[in-house]
């Protein structure tokens, strides 16, 4: 299973959580020989019917457990990824356990719709590789 980080706190949940789970289905429709996990897409609800508040530290036992149990590390490049102070956290923990790591660009009919056109999903050969795509994209 591969982890798929992305932003939720910062900006609108509502908002990350259907981007996010767009992206998820798209996946699960396109990518049949991978299988995701999405920690947003599995506590959104719960989060939201039980009044579950706060950030990602609410989460970091649940989401590491997670990244543990995952072969794989998805980064997802979407808005709100560089201020994500989660995904910056689920990042170097990944990267001191995993070896298998992809980035995840979504593109979109135009840039002012939120109806998901394409997902690319690139794999890397290190975290070093990782690193360095981040810090050079834009």
């Amino acid at each position: 299973m591969i982890y798929l980080a992305s932003p939720y706190s910062n900006g609108d949940k509502e908002l990350n959580y259907k981007r996010v789970s767009d992206i998820m289905a798209w996946l699960f429709y396109n990518k049949k020989d991978k299988t995701f996990y999405s920690p947003i897409c599995s506590w959104h609800h719960i989060a939201k019917e039980h009044s579950i508040k706060g950030n990602y530290e609410i989460f970091r036992r649940i989401d590491e457990a997670a990244i543990a149990s995952c072969f794989g590390f998805a980064y997802c490049v979407m808005p709100g990824h560089r201020e994500s102070s989660g995904m910056k956290s689920e990042l170097a923990y990944a990267i001191s356990r995993l070896k298998t790591y992809f980035i995840l660009r979504p593109s979109y009919v135009d840039p002012f719709s939120m109806e998901l056109k394409h997902v690319a999903v690139m794999r890397l050969q290190s975290s070093q590789d990782l690193l360095f795509t981040l810090h050079t994209t834009t």
